[in-house]
């Protein structure tokens, strides 16, 4: 039946819009253009792409889409920094419509997809980083592509194309990509569950396979950084060991390192990290605990009281609305790629540190907020319906 498009179908869309383009005009008069410590490396790595026809380091590779788009555009413009940040701010406006799409699907409900896109575009800290030439801005968009491709996925060959193509992009923009494969993974078992009760011997082995090959990638990956650096140095925040006296320097931000047994000299950067948990277990548990904390509620010490309270207020209540749209939509196959992605996330801190800007919650943030626009339209329907009823 030909679906006759309604007056909502097009406001919407053009609200975001414009949602969109006036707070990234304000972000860029506020911020301007910002040359960071790590968006300077890229840069140079960029440089010695475009000079040398290689990269620089082996471990490049897992950032070589950045790079590659830096080296692109360096190619062609005098300066890369103002074209990439334009690219990324478009990508980004392209990712908020595939958010929009996929929620409204999702939940059957356009107000669910408008919700998620609000949601989206009002988180300042992360939305903040598509003016900055480092790889959250394309890891975030990219995570908001393949949400839009789960949901529409249906099994045909084009989305298990376009599905694999994501993946490869998130594997090489950032090493958290990782984790983007393993939820695709894991929303694959829950899809294809009903094969388990007609093929159990196929299903069963190809499961143990894929765990073993996923297990296998994601220690060969982590095993090109030793995590055991910053564990050692007791550090909660990265490097925050090397601050202490400054204004960024807080004593909560460092775990007491004076009974800290050090790190065993093993080839193994994997092997390393897991004999340490065992000899420091009370203290790798406490700082997994404090990383995890300042993870999911984004406060630091370092910020004002005010600040603080605004991003408690905010976290509260995207996590409402998330756990609603969660309970919703808990059965479809995409809530568990959103689940996975979120508890290997959180892992992922727990071993290593959480960061000082809460840019480590972007693999995140795209699953969350689809799910807490489709719970913020449930609640606003129900508002609604009890407003309507109080005026009957």
């Amino acid at each position: 039946m030909l679906r006759i498009a309604t007056r909502r179908d097009f406001v919407l869309p053009i609200v975001l819009a414009v949602l969109w383009l006036g707070i990234h005009t304000v972000l860029f008069l506020h911020y301007g253009v910002r040359n960071l410590l790590d968006a300077h490396r890229y840069a140079l790595k960029a440089d010695f792409l475009l000079a040398q026809g290689h990269l620089e380091e082996a471990s490049d590779l897992f950032y070589v889409v950045h790079i590659g788009l830096l080296a692109l555009f360096g190619r062609f413009f005098h300066s890369a920094t103002l074209p990439v940040i334009v690219f990324q701010c478009i990508l980004s406006g392209f990712a908020t419509a595939a958010l929009y799409k996929a929620s409204s699907k999702l939940f059957d409900d356009r107000m669910a997809g408008f919700f998620t896109a609000v949601i989206f575009l009002l988180w300042i800290d992360h939305l903040q980083w598509n003016l900055v030439t480092l790889t959250e801005s394309l890891a975030c968009s990219t995570g908001c592509f393949v949400l839009y491709v789960l949901v529409y996925f249906d099994g045909k060959a084009k989305w298990f194309f376009t599905l694999a193509l994501l993946v490869a992009l998130s594997l090489f923009t950032r090493p958290t990509g990782l984790l983007t494969l393993a939820g695709v993974l894991v929303f694959f078992a829950f899809y294809y569950r009903s094969l388990w009760k007609t093929s159990p011997v196929v299903m069963t082995a190809a499961g143990v396979s894929i765990a073993i090959l996923g297990t296998w990638a994601g220690l060969t990956v982590l095993d090109q950084w030793d995590f055991t650096d910053q564990l050692a140095r007791g550090n909660i925040i990265t490097y925050v060991d090397t601050l202490k006296g400054g204004p960024l320097y807080d004593a909560s931000l460092r775990m007491d390192t004076t009974e800290i047994i050090p790190p065993r000299h093993m080839p193994s950067t994997v092997g390393k990290l897991l004999f340490f948990f065992r000899d420091n277990p009370w203290l790798s548990a406490k700082a997994a605990f404090l990383k995890v904390f300042y993870l999911i509620t984004a406060v630091r010490p370092y910020y004002t009281k005010w600040h603080n309270a605004f991003l408690l207020t905010w976290m509260a209540a995207v996590y409402f609305f998330f756990f609603v749209g969660w309970s919703i939509v808990r059965r479809n196959p995409v809530v568990s790629f959103v689940s996975a992605v979120i508890l290997l996330n959180g892992i992922l801190i727990a071993i290593s540190t959480v960061d000082w800007d809460n840019r480590f919650y972007v693999p995140m943030e795209p699953g969350i907020v689809l799910l807490a626009g489709g719970g913020m339209a449930s609640v606003w329907k129900k508002w609604g319906k009890r407003k309507s009823g109080l005026h009957a």
